[in-house]
């Protein structure tokens, strides 16, 4: 039992990884489109299917054509919409797939769901096939969510609903907007260490919020394909904390709003640590009070290393931070064209470098 528990653990870490690196929605694309061939290879012919399960089927590709003819519209038209070509590719092939496995599944179950209406009462079946068509597509396209940070459809739907019953927006104080591009452009700094700026970085703040808003700002873009190597991880984590050490430098001390960012830290620490990386021993599974304080002071005591070494980076660039925080201040929004004459002025300092890429 202990060694089904522990590869569990790891394929759970694994995966885990995947999705950091954001190769985990492109394996479960090809997946999907594995599942979908195969489906419809072994599948009964579409002739074959009752009038009940035929008219399912008909609904399924109409309403499934429509909503993907809508999601490729939107996504080239709306604000803030992914221009990562690949990405896009990727999302709508999953979406083809969807629709495909759906139709693959009315086709090889149609004498089941014939008997489901059937069984159901006797009212007209077309009217419904359309409830199923409609109940198909919302499982499968639910179902093709990828980690990116980017929303669904589904989610812009509610989000547009929410809309228009939420509190009006109200504009954020200028100091607050300062404090926000300091941290953010504390973010942004750490990306100098990258060879390239990804070409779809956006690092932005808000200007107005709504009492629901859970950001002030974000740091945005596809996901960059590294492997985890122990720099990759140390320096990631070391983007988690550069917003708040920004402001500490700046500011003189911290707000509040590196909640997210400390979760991270934590997420990627705890994996970093329990692969026997850093300078302590750190206990996966710890086993009584004394183990778990002691998981807790190697937590700190990494924390209070990269704090460090953020607070020399940040001295060395004062100025940078400084000017780059009050431009973003003053643009809202600063695409990678804007960001990177930034950081080709940093300044590295201790284990803040470049990056070797292999």
């Amino acid at each position: 039992m202990q060694k089904v528990v522990e590869k569990l653990r790891a394929l759970h870490e694994r995966v885990q990884c995947w999705r950091e690196e954001g190769k985990l929605g492109d394996i479960l694309t090809v997946v999907q489109i594995v599942m979908a061939a195969l489906l419809n290879l072994i599948a009964p012919a579409t002739d074959s299917l009752s009038p009940s399960a035929l008219t399912v089927h008909q609904w399924s590709s109409t309403i499934g054509a429509l909503c993907i003819t809508q999601w490729v519209i939107f996504s080239l038209v709306r604000d803030g919409r992914d221009t990562n070509a690949w990405s896009f590719a990727a999302r709508f092939v999953e979406r083809i797939c969807a629709l495909f496995f759906l139709l693959g599944c009315i086709r090889m179950f149609g004498s089941k769901i014939d008997s489901l209406i059937d069984m159901t009462l006797a009212s007209p079946r077309s009217a419904l096939g359309v409830v199923f068509a409609i109940l198909g597509l919302a499982a499968v396209f639910f179902a093709t969510a990828r980690p990116t940070s980017t929303r669904s459809l589904y989610s812009i739907g509610w989000a547009s609903a929410a809309a228009q019953l939420a509190p009006p927006r109200v504009p954020v104080p200028i100091e607050d907007i300062r404090s926000a591009s300091v941290h953010e452009a504390g973010h942004a700094l750490i990306y100098a260490v990258l060879p390239e700026l990804p070409g779809d970085f956006e690092v932005s703040v808000m200007t107005t919020l709504a009492p629901s808003d859970v950001f002030a700002g974000y740091v945005r873009h596809a996901a960059v394909d590294l492997k985890t190597t122990e720099s990759v991880a140390y320096l990631r984590m070391i983007v988690y904390r550069a917003g708040i050490c920004a402001e500490k430098e700046i500011f003189g001390e911290r707000s509040l709003g590196g909640q997210s960012d400390n979760e991270d830290w934590m997420r990627i620490a705890t994996r970093y640590l329990g692969g026997g990386l850093g300078s302590e021993t750190y206990f996966r599974n710890p086993e009584g009070e004394a183990q778990v304080a002691h998981n807790r002071q190697v937590l700190k005591a990494l924390r209070d290393e990269q704090d460090d070494e953020l607070a020399a980076f940040f001295t060395a660039n004062h100025d940078l931070l400084d000017e780059f925080a009050q431009q973003l201040a003053r643009d809202a929004t600063m695409k990678a064209d804007q960001v990177s004459p930034y950081l080709t002025r940093v300044k590295f300092i201790g284990r803040i470098t470049p990056l070797k890429i292999a």
